[in-house]
């Protein structure tokens, strides 16, 4: 399967999980092309934007910083972050991250489910 960038949906959500500014989605795939991934995505975070605090039940989160500098929050401990570094959030823990750079701060995003 060849997923051409011209057939990935883009979504813009704001104020995600009650963070700051507008959240640039782009869609690889939709939920039903991986079993058992519920996201796979590029997300752009805004300069001073963020996701707000929030956890996920029965998944893992992955962040894979593509460009940019930013601080996460992964189940109460921050670090600061910038590009190859990965922030895996598992079952039922709390986690947030702020674009704390002068540029946008570009991520792949993949969510699966247990």
């Amino acid at each position: 399967m060849i997923i051409k960038k011209t057939q990935t949906e883009k979504q813009i959500r704001n104020n995600l999980k009650d963070g700051n500014g507008d959240i640039l989605f782009m869609h690889y795939v939709d939920k039903e092309t991986i079993p058992h991934c519920r996201l796979l995505s590029e997300m752009t975070i805004p300069r001073n934007g963020s996701i707000g605090k929030h956890a996920h039940v029965n998944e893992t989160e992955i962040y894979i910083i593509k460009c940019g500098t930013g601080i996460p929050m992964n189940n109460g401990h921050t670090q600061t972050v910038e590009a190859e570094d990965v922030i895996i959030t598992r079952h039922n823990e709390f986690h947030s991250i702020k674009n704390t750079g002068y540029t946008p701060l570009i991520m792949t995003a993949i969510i699966i489910t247990h």
